[in-house]
C-alpha cells in the first residue's frame, strides 16, 4: 500500500474509531434512563449499537485485505461501494480538523479508488470501455467545439486531445469530451458502460467516481502547469496503462 492510500485509509480508521467512541459515551449516557424503563434495555441497545458498527468495521477489514493481497471478494464488492461513501465526508471533517488538505484527501481517495478496481482483476471488453476526458485538456485558444463530437478535433497538436484520439482508435474504445458534472453523466447514460477511465482534478475526480459507484472507474489526475481548468495536459502512458489492466489487450494493430 502507497502512502497516498494510507492518506485517507488512515483517516477512515480514525473517524471509525471516534464513531466507536461516541457510541459508547451515547450508551453510556442513555443507560440510566433506559434501565429505568426495563433492566434489559441497556444491554438491547448495546447490542444494537455493536451490530451498527459491525457493518464498516468488516467493510474495511475487506477493503484494506483487497488492497493488500490486491484482490477482492465477490460480496466484498457489493460493500466497498458504501464504505467509501460512508466515510469520505468523515475523512474530510477530520482532515480538516488536522489540517490535512482536501486535495491530499482526495488524492488518496482515488488511489485508494483504483486499488479496489485493479483488485477485482475483471476484464472489460474494449467496446464497453469510456474515456471520459475534461474540457480543459483542450487547447484555450482552439475554434473547434469538440464537447459535443470530439471527431472535429483538427488534430493541430497544441493539446492531448489528437493524441488521445488515436488512442481511442488504437485500442478501439470510446472517447468522449465533457464540459462538466452533467455532461458526464450524459455520456454514462449513453454509453452505458461497463468501466470507466476518467481523467480531471481532484474534487471533480472524486465526486464523479463517487457518483458512478459502483461503476468501476479508473481515475487519472490531470496535470495543470497553468493552474486549474485551463490548457490542462495528462499523461498518456497513464490511460494506457489503464485500458491494458480494464481489459488485458494491446493496441490493436
Amino acid at each position: 500500500m502507497t502512502d497516498k492510500k494510507g492518506t485517507f485509509l488512515g483517516l477512515a480508521l480514525s473517524s471509525y474509531f471516534l464513531l466507536c467512541l461516541l457510541a459508547l459515551l451515547f450508551w453510556r449516557l442513555s443507560d440510566k434512563g433506559l434501565s429505568e424503563m426495563h433492566p434489559l434495555f441497556p444491554l438491547l441497545f448495546g447490542v444494537v449499537l455493536l451490530l451498527f458498527l459491525a457493518f464498516p468495521a468488516l467493510a474495511i477489514l475487506l477493503l484494506l485485505s483487497a488492497l493488500v493481497r490486491g484482490k477482492g471478494v465477490f460480496w466484498g464488492e457489493r460493500i466497498y461501494p458504501v464504505l467509501l461513501c460512508l466515510f469520505h465526508p468523515l475523512t474530510l471533517l477530520l482532515g480538516r480538523l488536522v489540517g490535512i488538505s482536501r486535495d491530499r484527501i482526495e488524492r488518496s481517495f482515488i488511489e485508494v479508488n483504483n486499488g479496489l478496481v485493479k483488485a477485482r482483476r475483471s476484464r472489460y471488453a474494449l467496446k464497453n470501455l469510456l474515456l471520459l476526458m475534461p474540457h480543459c485538456l483542450q487547447d484555450s485558444a482552439c475554434p473547434v467545439r469538440i464537447t459535443h463530437e470530439v471527431k472535429n478535433c483538427r488534430s493541430c497538436g497544441r493539446c492531448n486531445v489528437r493524441d488521445l484520439l488515436a488512442i481511442a482508435e488504437a485500442y478501439g474504445a470510446h472517447l468522449r469530451i465533457a464540459s462538466g458534472g452533467m455532461s458526464a453523466r450524459r455520456f454514462l447514460l449513453e454509453y452505458k458502460p461497463e468501466a470507466v477511465i476518467a481523467v480531471a482534478c481532484e474534487r471533480d475526480l472524486s465526486s464523479g467516481i463517487r457518483d458512478s459507484l459502483p461503476l468501476p472507474v479508473i481515475g487519472i489526475l490531470n496535470q495543470r502547469p497553468y493552474g486549474y481548468c485551463l490548457n490542462t495536459r495528462i499523461d498518456l502512458s497513464q490511460v494506457k496503462e489503464a485500458i491494458q489492466m480494464l481489459t488485458g489487450k494491446e493496441e490493436q494493430g
